[in-house]
């Protein structure tokens, strides 16, 4: 009977030596719940320290209506000498445009606009004018005449005009030694050229080549 007993107690014995071996054989509920907590920090950190490495992010305050970038200041145009009321007393005849180019000369971020033009008559060589304009009050207006550089009565026929580097105007013209050159046969060659000083604009000139 001792020997009965001794083999009913084995299996007690057994499952007592199984129950008591290593603690990670047997993890419980808390165990996981831990685990997986640390590995959601571990993650959390990776996305917070991430955006670091790179471009920062754009944020708005909280509640706050996003925000979007401001709009680009609008680029200036040049006054179109079309749309000018030149000081040309052309009486019946239209007012043409021979030349013309745009620059800003005085370096105030506008452009302004440098126009030869005559009344487009029929008979012999007409006389250039040549002025700098700039555009009106609100921009949209009609150009203003700044400053005159030839005048009309000057009797130059303006054959080329072109800006220069440093905010200068140069004009290749042809005009008249006397009154009793006849208008049609021009026999003078200037290269005229303009530099502000200031408020104003000095004349220089040479003769053409």
């Amino acid at each position: 009977m001792d020997a009965a007993a001794g083999a009913a107690e084995e299996p007690h014995a057994d499952a007592r030596q199984r129950g008591s071996g290593p603690a990670h054989a047997h993890s419980g509920p808390v165990h996981w719940v831990a685990t997986a907590a640390a590995i959601g920090a571990v993650i959390a950190a990776a996305v917070v320290v991430a955006p670091a490495q790179g471009a920062p992010l754009a944020r708005r305050p909280a509640g706050g209506p996003e925000t979007s970038p401001a709009p680009a200041a609008p680029v200036a145009v040049a006054p179109d000498p079309a749309k000018a009321a030149l000081p040309l007393d052309c009486g019946s005849f239209p007012v043409k445009v021979a030349h013309s180019f745009a620059r800003d000369l005085d370096g105030d971020g506008r452009p302004e606009t440098v126009a030869a033009a005559h009344c487009d008559g029929t008979n012999g060589t007409p006389s250039d004018g040549v002025y700098v304009l700039s555009a009106g009050p609100d921009g949209q207006s009609a150009p203003t005449v700044a400053a005159t550089l030839v005048r009309p009565a000057e009797n130059f026929s303006v054959l080329s005009l072109e800006p220069g580097d440093d905010g200068t105007v140069t004009a290749d013209v042809s005009g008249y030694s006397t009154g009793d050159v006849p208008r049609c046969c021009p026999d003078v060659s200037l290269i005229l050229s303009w530099a502000r000083n200031g408020d104003h604009w000095v004349r220089a000139q040479i003769a053409a080549p």
